[in-house]
């Protein structure tokens, strides 16, 4: 990755991908049980959050749908080294 992005944004990088699931990862001890008063149960809670993750799954699927098989996001011909040529 330092190759393609650069030593000097590599930091940058990586604090963009792990700032959202560090703050989702210390609220949720507090939404699941909020989440559960709100709809009167664990069992409800537990539905629609399998729901939203069912959905969440739909979505993803749906936009990998018009992509060429084979290739892969951001890199030049879909190789791992992102070299097109080789």
């Amino acid at each position: 990755m330092a190759g393609r992005w650069g030593m000097s944004n590599l930091g940058a990088l990586q604090e963009t991908f792990a700032s959202p699931l560090t703050a989702v990862t210390a609220l949720a001890p507090a939404a699941g049980p909020l989440l559960a008063a709100w709809l009167a149960s664990y069992t409800a809670m537990g539905f629609d959050v399998a729901a939203a993750a069912g959905l969440a799954a739909l979505i993803a699927a749906a936009s990998l749908a018009g992509r060429p098989a084979g290739r892969t996001a951001g890199r030049p011909g879909g190789r791992p080294g992102g070299r097109s040529g080789e």
